[in-house]
């Protein structure tokens, strides 16, 4: 046994005792994760019953929650929907030559092939790109 499972279980168990020794009830979980999601939270963790993953996994995953998984707290999951995301697109000269790799393969040019990839840009006009 190694050290960091060692100290792990040691303080599960402690804290297990704890508890017990305070007369609190300990967190069950109903064996249906349906049942936890409407008790435990106002967003529903699971895939809506039409989704095609869901259909073929819905008696493994969905249905058979894993005691030791804590979903987000409705405060964090709330931040979640409020973060922005974005996507950065790079696009460069090579993409006219449909070379793989970016601009590495500058580096293994000749000179006229350099300097050919140098005017690349009088060409490179992405007009319907938006």
């Amino acid at each position: 046994m190694n050290r960091r499972k060692f100290l792990m279980n040691s303080a599960v168990v402690s804290g297990g005792a704890l508890i017990t020794a305070s007369g609190l009830p300990l967190m069950s979980m109903p064996n249906n994760i349906k049942e936890y999601d409407r008790r435990a939270s106002k967003f529903s963790h699971r895939l809506p019953e039409t989704n095609a993953s869901y259909q073929t996994t819905c008696g493994y995953i969905e249905d058979t929650p894993v005691p030791e998984y804590y979903w987000a707290s409705d405060k964090a999951y709330e931040a979640f929907l409020d973060m922005k995301f974005g996507i950065r697109l790079h696009w460069g000269l090579y993409s006219i030559l449909q070379q793989p790799n970016e601009s590495w393969p500058y580096l293994t040019m000749s000179f006229e092939e350099r300097q050919a990839y140098q005017e690349l840009y009088k060409q490179w006009y992405p007009a319907d790109f938006d």
